[in-house]
């Protein structure tokens, strides 16, 4: 990965889902179950949601910025024109080719 394509957006994007990944997971050890209890409650005649029936953080789904797109902003001498339909045939912050294939094939896994 070329880090000089790396813009300003990706990193706002990157940092606050890292960040909530993070506050997740160190919350799921504050809910781990107690094997006695579990084993207990199965046994107990008023347990009505089962044994399985226990608060852990069991699937985590990031959706991110609907594919790969055109970029927000340009430099000044930057060659590739925001005007441009050879480099950008649906436009600036628009889906790219690439960005139509990763959502289909997203859509297809669920």
């Amino acid at each position: 990965m070329n880090l000089s394509k790396i813009s300003a957006c990706h990193i706002w994007i990157c940092v606050p889902t890292l960040a909530v990944l993070l506050i997740l997971y160190s919350l799921t050890d504050v809910f781990k179950p107690n094997v006695d209890s579990v084993i207990a409650s199965t046994i107990s005649d008023t347990n009505k949601l089962g044994a399985r029936a226990v608060p852990t953080l069991q699937l985590v789904i990031v959706f991110t910025r609907h594919g790969s797109r055109g970029p927000r902003f340009n430099y000044p001498s930057s060659p590739y024109h925001p005007l441009d339909t050879n480099y950008w045939p649906n436009g600036w912050l628009e889906i790219t080719a690439r960005g139509h294939v990763q959502m289909f094939k997203l859509g297809m896994k669920f």
